[in-house]
This record gives structure tokens, C-alpha cells and sequence, in this order.
């Protein structure tokens, strides 16, 4: 089973009747390579909503399966904050005789019949960020010289980012996708805060 501390893909919203369902779904993601979050696997206690806060952020897309009550409220926060963040939306049916809640008429909808459709529209989704832009990426963050959790609810310095990324790389980046691969960047041990060594001046009479 995926940790949800380790690098995500894909997280999947789910009610604890559906948990079943959710867990298939993991396993196939992660049978095609998608690193796979469940809001079962996530910590209990204090730590749940931070967890839940960083997979959402760091995904590239949210599987949501509305149970046949409707989402709950949790679930609805998480549609909502990855609506927010631009990210795509996939949802399956666990019944194909239950309708979606109006509000998401507009995602497109799977049966577990077919998972390897679901699953290769979720491959398709293009992360917009290379090699070389993650490595600018790690300056701009650098010369900030602020952690990624301060980022995360910042706004003026999740801004600040996007700005100078902008104009380094010649490319527009979303902000959410920046602190997205900034979590990625970070749980693979390439991030250190911090801004360069300002260059010394020498003083007036020295050799």
C-alpha cells in the first residue's frame, strides 16, 4: 500500500461505504505506475488534515466517488480546493444507476468496467513542468529563501514565486502546480531553503 506521505498522482475522495471501491481503484493506478492516495490511508488524529492538505496539493488529479447519499462535506472540500488549484477531476459510479450531483455534471464519469479508460485519461494529464524547469524552479524557490509550508498559505509569496519563475523559465506556470512539484521536489530530497551568499563587498582601504 502507498504511503500518503510518499509522492501522489492521483488522490481519491471517497466516503468510508465506497472504501472498497477506492481501493480497487488505488491498486489499478498503481498497477499502471500512478502514485495513488485514499482518504483511508491517511494518518489519524492531528495529522489527517495536513495530510489530506499536501496530497491534494501535490496530486496531478482527484478521483471522487460520490456514494449513492451524496458527497459528504469532506468531500466536498476536497472537490473544492482542487476546482480551485485548475486541477482535473475524474469521477466513477460505483452504480451506474446513481447521478451525479449536479454540481459535477461537468467531469466525466467511469464504471469500474471501465478503469483502464479512467485510468489512461488520468495518465494523459500533462504535469507543464521538465527537468530543467524543476531545477529553476529549486533557485527561484532558493533566493525566496521560505519553506514550502509557508508558501502553501501565503498568498503573496506563492505569488512572489510565480512572478520570478515566470521570468526566469519564459513560461507561465500556474502558482498550484509550482508548490505542487515544490512538495515533489522536497520528498525527494533536492530542497534546501535558503537564499545564496550575498557577495562581499571589501571595505574601503583593503589590499
Amino acid at each position: 500500500m502507498a504511503r500518503p506521505n510518499g509522492l501522489c498522482d492521483v488522490f481519491i475522495a471517497n466516503s468510508p461505504s465506497e472504501a472498497a471501491l477506492a481501493n480497487e481503484i488505488a491498486n489499478a493506478c498503481r498497477a499502471s505506475g500512478l502514485r495513488t492516495a485514499t482518504n483511508a490511508e491517511l494518518p489519524p488524529g492531528r495529522d489527517t488534515s495536513d495530510a489530506l492538505w499536501e496530497a491534494l496539493t501535490e496530486s496531478r488529479a482527484l478521483v471522487v466517488i460520490p456514494p449513492s447519499s451524496g458527497l459528504t462535506a469532506s468531500m466536498w472540500i476536497e472537490v473544492g480546493a482542487v476546482r480551485a488549484w485548475n486541477k482535473p477531476i475524474f469521477g466513477i459510479l460505483a452504480d451506474p444507476s446513481i447521478h451525479p450531483p449536479p454540481a459535477l455534471s461537468s467531469i466525466p464519469f467511469y464504471v469500474p468496467a471501465r478503469m483502464d479508460e479512467l485510468i489512461n485519461a488520468i495518465q494523459s494529464v500533462d504535469r507543464g513542468i521538465t527537468d530543467a524547469d524543476a531545477s529553476m524552479l529549486i533557485e527561484v524557490y532558493q533566493e525566496i529563501g521560505e519553506s514550502v509550508d509557508r508558501l502553501m498559505v501565503d498568498p503573496k509569496l506563492r505569488q512572489r514565486l510565480g512572478r520570478q519563475f515566470k521570468t526566469r523559465a519564459k513560461k507561465s506556470v500556474t502558482e498550484e502546480q509550482l508548490l505542487s512539484e515544490l512538495l515533489r521536489i522536497r520528498k525527494k530530497g533536492r530542497l534546501k531553503r535558503g537564499r545564496p551568499a550575498p557577495k562581499m563587498k571589501p571595505s574601503v582601504g583593503s589590499a
